[in-house]
Parts: structure tokens; sequence; C-alpha cells
């Protein structure tokens, strides 16, 4: 059984299940957003772009598999849009555990200042753009703000990251996806 399973395993079968695995974490923290209001921080919101990102990348790797063109550089790029994510959910998950300091947008702040003015000049507009949307507030990416048996979701989402490159890259080199022939259906 296991065998068998393994031999139906093809680069094509891994690109679905990220992208649906990428598309139904999105849903899922739109629905933790507007259904349980746990609402995203700057660095959350960065992340939603870069799963936006795998889906588009990973709907690409479906029409150059079907189109037979290209699939072995949509799939290559796949894997460097999921190693992106994944870098940034252990940066936000450093951030949220206080190893380092988050970006600028993080806290509402800027970082020590080499030209007080044009700081000043920032911190202005940021002032207006915040007076501009009172009514949401800033959440500060180093609080934890939701946790699922016991670690935070951005944890969570670094683990499943890093099981998609597995994925990527197992099936990647045992179907020879990285040659430039084509690879294994």
């Amino acid at each position: 059984m296991l065998l068998k399973l393994k031999e139906q395993i093809s680069p094509i079968n891994v690109v679905y299940l990220i992208d649906f695995l990428a598309l139904s974490s999105l849903i899922f923290a739109y629905c933790a957003e507007y259904f349980w209001g746990v609402k995203p921080c700057i660095l959350c919101m960065y992340q939603r772009y870069m799963t936006a990102g795998i889906v588009f990348i990973a709907t690409l790797c479906h029409v150059a598999y079907f189109q037979k063109k290209y699939f072995n550089i949509f799939y290559s790029t796949l894997i460097c849009a999921v190693l992106s994510a994944f870098a940034l959910s252990v940066f936000h998950s450093g951030v949220e555990q206080k190893w380092w300091r988050g970006t600028a947008a993080c806290h509402g702040g800027f970082s020590s200042a080499t030209d007080q003015k044009s700081y000043d000049e920032q911190f202005q507009k940021f002032r207006q753009m915040l007076d501009k949307n009172k009514q949401e507030a800033i959440v500060a990416c180093d609080e934890v703000n939701w946790r699922i048996l016991g670690l935070s979701a951005t944890v969570w989402y670094a683990i499943v990251q890093m099981g998609w490159l597995l994925m990527l890259f197992s099936v990647g080199l045992k179907s020879k996806v990285f040659s430039r022939t084509s690879p294994k259906k």
C-alpha cells in the first residue's frame, strides 16, 4: 500500500496539494479575522501576500504542466516562493518571541534615526495615515494574539511551510524536476 502511494506521488500532485493547502490557509486566516475577531499585524498581512503568491505560482505550475512547457521553471519558482514565505514566518516567530525586533511598521515607530528631520517627516505622514484610519488599531507584531495548542499560529504556519519545502524538494529530486528533461508523470 505504502509503495503504491509512493509511486503515485508526482511533482504535479505535490503542487496540487500545496495549492490546496495554501488556499485553505488563506481562507482560514480570513475566517479567523472576520468571524473570530483575530486581528492581523503587518507581518501577518505580509504572510498572507506571500501565501497568495504561492497560490498564484502553483496555479501557473498547473497550467505549465498541462501545456508541457516551463513546468521545471515554475516548480523551481514555487520552491523559492515557499522558501521566502518560510523565512518570513521564521522572522515573524522571532519577533513574537522577542528574539529580535520587528520592522518599523510593526510597532508604529522608527528605529534609531540618523537623519532626524527625514524621520520626523515620515512620522508626520504616518500619523496622518493613522488619523484617517483611526477605527483600525495597529496590532503589535511582537505580541502573540492567537495560540493553537500552545503555539502561535505563526509557528504552526512555519512548520507547515517546512513540510511543503520537504515535499517539494524530495519529490522534485526523485522525479528529476531540476534536470533539463521533463519530470516523470
